[in-house]
């Protein structure tokens, strides 16, 4: 079994030097959330 809450949220990719987020709800939350607070 595999524990997900070890899985990282943000992976870096090294070579194309980009972001992957790879969990929806931060990705959701990013896009959504109130970030002013």
């Amino acid at each position: 079994a595999t524990d997900q809450s070890s899985t990282p949220v943000i992976d870096f990719d090294e070579d194309e030097k980009r972001f992957h987020i790879t969990d929806p709800f931060f990705a959701f939350y990013l896009r959504w959330g109130n970030l002013d607070s």
